[in-house]
């Protein structure tokens, strides 16, 4: 199985699909280094697309943010991540977000 096939739920989405949420995004776990307060922005740098930014919070560190119609669900983030806090799943925006 390929890692796209893996990410995508073994299909590719539809690209008439209104919903840019409809396939499976990575979502960013309680490990993210950023989360806990390191700076971090493998992920960013390692996707192809430039779908993940990372956005400032008010008070605290930047955390990251995954724009789910630019991203390709490559999965170039999962491999790159060192806390291993990107994981395949179906998320919409505002879990990615949050």
């Amino acid at each position: 199985m390929t890692r796209r096939a893996f990410l995508t739920g073994g299909t590719l989405p539809d690209p008439r699909s209104s919903s840019p949420t409809a396939a499976r995004l990575p979502a960013v776990s309680a490990d993210c280094l950023a989360l806990q307060g390191v700076t971090c922005m493998v992920c960013r740098d390692a996707c192809p697309e430039d779908a993940i930014r990372f956005r400032p919070r008010l008070g605290g560190l930047f955390v990251p943010e995954i724009d789910a119609v630019a991203c390709t669900r490559c999965g170039d983030c999962l491999s790159a991540c060192p806390a291993e806090a990107l994981v395949p799943g179906e998320t919409s925006r505002e879990d990615v977000d949050a």
